[in-house]
């Protein structure tokens, strides 16, 4: 697995500022990771495509994630 090459595509149609969920994939054809930014809506709809050779062949990855509040623990 090629992990180390890692693919960004930038899917937001938000607005400036507004924090966007990632989500992480791996194509079972190319063995290349990539990740989306898009709203809760559009990942619902679309159907995920590998950057690279378009392929649908994709496993979600489960990655960290980070909550941030308003006040200090």
């Amino acid at each position: 697995m090629r992990m180390s090459e890692r693919i960004a595509v930038d899917h937001a149609n938000s607005k400036e500022g507004t924090p966007m969920p990632r989500y992480e994939f791996i194509c079972e054809k190319c063995e290349r990771a990539f990740e989306l930014i898009m709203t809760i809506a559009e990942r619902e709809k679309a159907e995920t495509r590998c950057p690279s050779c378009k392929s649908t062949k994709v496993l979600p990855l489960l990655a960290p994630v980070m909550v941030q509040t308003s006040k200090k623990s």
